[in-house]
């Protein structure tokens, strides 16, 4: 394709950048992760994000979301931006026309930039990514040569910040691979469904950034180039009560990967109902005050099972509740 010839030179130029970047923030994101779940898990997080293993990969919706949400972009970067769009759209419109095993090729050679796998073996999950209805970053446990497994991050060229990276590293601890069956990878977590993984993952994420940020880290450039609320922040509130009680066992259970703790100490009737409730709310796209009020009854219902309160104990948590904005009814 004669017409888009710069494409091979943009993407050396922005997956080099996107590269060098990884390799900055990378000792503190492993100080910002030890400060968050502590010294003790040190050893642990050190060897789980040198291990992460990346592809970049370019993605016409993150593209287009990273032209309406960034700022600090250049006028230059603008156009490259609607240069790689005019790109995937007319290879995606031609591709689909190839027979199987040339689609696969094409697929490849289109949209993945570079990558730590060798893009055969990476063919039939990223196409598997690409027949999904969006097209953002993600995580999962690859299988490499040797049976070998590894922790593996996708993200998109361009249409990528720090927090979206420190997000998909704390899926690695949030969900890692716990066994292998003759089918899959069976990836297993503390919460009962994607919706709740993907909240909690998204808050502790936030959190490990406010320390990175406090701990005057650097933020590359090509990492600070946008922002935008994601669909996950809107509905921190029907897990922020829940987290603010349990976080110390979200925590040791996420590293221990011991994921029954959470469970046990919560209560399995009424943390199934917390995180079914959730995924309920959060589908939905809204809670009303009464739903509101009866999840954070579980939540003082399940702190009792797990840690006996005394009565004066639930008066230091209506006030942590309360001062972040909750109007709670006392029980």
């Amino acid at each position: 394709m004669k017409k888009f010839k710069r494409i091979k030179d943009y993407n050396k130029k922005y997956g080099y950048e996107l590269r060098e970047a990884l390799k900055t923030i990378r000792p503190y994101l492993i100080q910002a992760f030890t400060i968050f779940y502590g010294d003790k898990y040190y050893s642990k997080i050190k060897e789980t994000i040198n291990s992460i293993c990346y592809t970049f990969f370019l993605s016409e919706p993150c593209l287009k979301v990273f032209r309406k949400y960034g700022y600090n972009i250049s006028n230059k970067d603008k156009r490259i931006t609607s240069y790689y769009i005019q790109y995937l759209s007319d290879v995606t419109k031609r591709i689909r026309l190839f027979d199987e095993d040339t689609f696969v090729k094409a697929s490849c050679d289109a949209y993945i930039v570079e990558s730590d796998f060798a893009r055969d073996s990476l063919s039939e999950l990223f196409l598997d990514y690409l027949d999904a209805s969006d097209k953002n970053p993600f995580y999962t446990v690859f299988e490499g040569e040797g049976e070998k497994y590894y922790h593996a991050i996708f993200l998109p060229l361009l249409a990528v910040n720090l927090e979206t990276v420190i997000h998909e590293v704390n899926h690695a601890f949030m969900d890692p691979a716990v066994a292998v069956s003759e089918e899959d990878i069976i990836m297993t977590t503390p919460f009962l469904n994607k919706e709740c993984v993907e909240l909690f993952n998204d808050y502790i994420a936030h959190q490990i950034l406010d320390i990175y940020i406090k701990l005057r880290a650097p933020i590359p450039s090509c990492l600070g180039k946008f922002d935008f609320v994601n669909c996950y922040e809107q509905f921190f509130y029907l897990i922020e009560p829940f987290y603010i009680v349990f976080h110390k066992i979200i925590q040791d259970s996420i590293m221990s990967e011991n994921f029954n703790m959470l469970k046990e100490y919560a209560g399995k009737e009424n943390f199934d109902l917390f995180c079914r409730l959730v995924k309920a709310h959060f589908e939905n796209q809204e809670c009303s005050e009464k739903e509101l009020t009866y999840l954070y009854e579980l939540v003082f219902q399940m702190q009792e099972h797990g840690l006996n309160l005394k009565p004066e104990n639930y008066s230091n948590y209506y006030r942590e509740l309360e001062s972040l904005g909750y109007r709670v009814r006392k029980l």
